[in-house]
């Protein structure tokens, strides 16, 4: 009829195209320019990149407000010393899926995973550090009376608290490059009941000033006499 006649010669020819199954000139530009081996990639790291900025942002504006309204400074630092490791976990994911697309073979593929999950764990293990080093002198300075966790006593334990933190990481370290731990397990089992042997009556002072500081017989300042 003449309403058809009318119509369809003002009919746009990319819909008509596409109406027919045909793909328009631009789609087939843009899934040539997808399929290019390095934009994928290259987009999921942009992308993982926003991500971290993102979430950041959401950080700043809630957490960081919602810990500066607290009456201790203990959950601002803790907060302060989270938002470098998330901001890099998130790029780091995205690094991990960009070499996931990407088709490497091994070796390859496992050296950049693997020095990917070292480079978290390392991330992660300073700021556990840091989160230790804080809680510690934190309680440490609180001056509880009958708490192993004094003043004098804060050195210790930050170094007990390193050591086990770091002992995990490497564990972590060695498992992200797929290595044997059994025999180093068993070694360092039976060195340590090699040294705790041997070490006994240096441990047993050790424990037992731990536990005068626990009970607090006496405080600095105190006069202590002693027959003879």
């Amino acid at each position: 009829d003449l309403q058809s006649l009318v119509v369809t010669p003002l009919a746009r020819p990319d819909r008509v195209a596409t109406e027919r199954g045909v793909t328009s000139p631009s789609m087939e530009t843009l899934n040539a320019f997808l399929e290019q081996p390095l934009v994928t990639p290259i987009l999921t790291v942009v992308a993982s990149v926003a991500l971290a900025y993102l979430v950041e942002l959401v950080i700043r504006r809630t957490l960081v407000v919602m810990a500066s309204k607290t009456a201790t400074e203990l959950d601002d630092l803790i907060i302060d010393a989270l938002r470098r490791p998330i901001f890099l976990s998130v790029i780091f994911g995205g690094i991990g899926f960009a070499t996931a697309s990407l088709g490497l073979e091994d070796p390859g593929r496992f050296v950049v995973m693997a020095g990917l999950k070292t480079f978290a764990v390392m991330t992660w293990t300073t700021a556990v550090m840091r989160i230790g080093t804080m809680v510690v002198h934190t309680l440490g300075n609180a001056n509880r009376r009958g708490s192993v966790l004094q003043p004098r006593t804060i050195p210790v334990f930050d170094m007990l608290m390193k050591i086990v933190v770091l002992a995990v990481a490497v564990y972590f370290v060695f498992v992200a490059w797929h290595v044997d731990l059994t025999a180093w397990l068993a070694s360092a089992g039976i060195l340590g009941i090699a040294v705790g042997f041997a070490a006994k009556d240096s441990l047993g002072n050790l424990f037992a000033g731990l536990s005068i500081l626990a009970d607090g017989p006496y405080k600095l300042g105190d006069w202590i006499v002693v027959d003879g």
